[in-house]
């Protein structure tokens, strides 16, 4: 078992794995490695060392370079074991028995990689989502949506300042005040004025949304700023999330994979048309993700595993930062957010979520592939 402790992240974040480590124990037997990746100081990685005195393991010290899948890599032509669980900086285990479970599942010959949480989000999908959100506040002169802003703060917050500014320069109505006492006393209010019907084409005669497919054709074309994300498929995009993973080690190796050079390679390892999830399934290997009580999902019924953003995630076997991030919250933030990252294999979302025009539905030929486990009955 392989865990990445990076300097930068600070130290609070190895001592909550830590704890977590000792507090549950792993359940079958393994090699502790800890990758000190950054550590330039001695008296740093010393401060580092004494947070495992309790947990004995193997140290290999990194720089702070290739992000956390360059960590990986290497440390992966440094070790030997057969099998390979990486765990990254912001990791907390949840139950014990959890590395026994993930091997359990991982040795079958079936499967090529398993882990603690998957998504079907494509970042092509999220960011055409996240662009148009901006295109709308700034460039179509959107008036002030509440529930656009309610949904969408994540992107709203810090992209459309001026567009929000509006709600503090506008006394509410009567019947938004009134509207807004209704809502205190438990009754769901849906608004009658979609989006579409408040805007104004900046095009004469040419819907926006068609105006909007034009410019997003430009920007991820093969010249434009956006074409990277060319290398994510459109939602729905199965991976396996890469904050806690197993597969064996001369798998991963055969793979092939090169050192990232930049935040964007080290993503389309995660999640991109070639990442690992995809390859070994293209290898006819089965892709699973087991939860904190031993059960296992294949990837066409992920959506189904309460784990990454999907309720409550009470079956996160691991938790991390965005688990983390998510559980806190507000309503609409969280269902935005399981939103682009199920979309409609997690079901319709609420009545008044404001519909942009960026699919996010079920599509069967993306589930297509190998499968572990029979397909569940009804």
């Amino acid at each position: 078992m392989l865990y990445l402790a990076r300097h930068a992240e600070g130290l609070d974040c190895l001592r909550r794995f830590a704890d977590s480590y000792l507090r549950c124990p792993a359940g079958v037997e393994h090699d502790l490695v800890i990758l000190y990746k950054g550590f330039a100081q001695a008296s740093s990685l010393d401060s580092a060392r004494k947070i495992f005195a309790l947990a004995p393991h193997t140290a290999i010290e990194l720089p702070d370079s290739g992000f956390d899948i360059g960590a990986y890599l290497a440390a992966a032509r440094l070790v030997t074991n057969e099998y390979l669980c990486f765990v990254n900086t912001f990791a907390q285990v949840t139950a014990g028995g959890w590395l026994q479970s993930l091997l359990r599942i991982a040795s079958a010959p079936s499967v090529g990689v398993a882990g603690a949480m998957g998504s079907y989000e494509s970042m092509q999908s999220t960011l055409k989502l996240s662009h148009k959100i901006r295109w709308l506040c700034n460039e179509a002169r959107l008036p002030y949506d509440e529930r656009l802003d309610r949904y969408f703060a994540f992107v709203t917050s810090g992209a459309c300042k001026e567009w929000r500014a509006q709600a503090a320069r506008t006394r509410p109505s009567l019947w938004a005040r009134m509207r807004e006492r209704v809502k205190t006393l438990g009754w769901r209010y849906r608004s009658s004025t979609s989006l579409a019907a408040a805007l104004r084409p900046l095009v004469p005669g040419v819907p926006l949304d068609e105006q909007f497919e034009r410019r997003w054709s430009v920007l991820a074309g093969s010249h434009g700023i956006f074409a990277d994300y060319t290398r994510f498929k459109p939602f729905p995009n199965p991976h396996v999330r890469t904050n806690g993973f197993i597969l064996r080690r001369q798998r991963l190796l055969e793979l092939g994979f090169d050192m990232p050079k930049s935040k964007m390679d080290a993503w389309e390892f995660e999640s991109g048309a070639r990442s690992i999830t995809s390859r070994l399934r293209g290898e006819g290997l089965a892709a699973m993700i087991v939860d904190r009580d031993g059960r296992v999902f294949d990837v066409q019924d992920w959506s189904h595993s309460s784990t990454f953003r999907l309720g409550a995630q009470q079956g996160l076997l691991l938790t991390d930062n965005q688990t983390r991030k998510f559980a806190y919250a507000t309503a609409p933030a969280r269902a935005a957010e399981t939103r682009v990252a199920w979309g409609d294999y997690a079901g319709p979302p609420p009545a008044d979520f404001p519909d942009l025009g960026v699919p996010f539905a079920v599509d069967a030929s993306a589930m297509l592939g190998p499968r572990a486990l029979p397909a569940p009955s009804g």
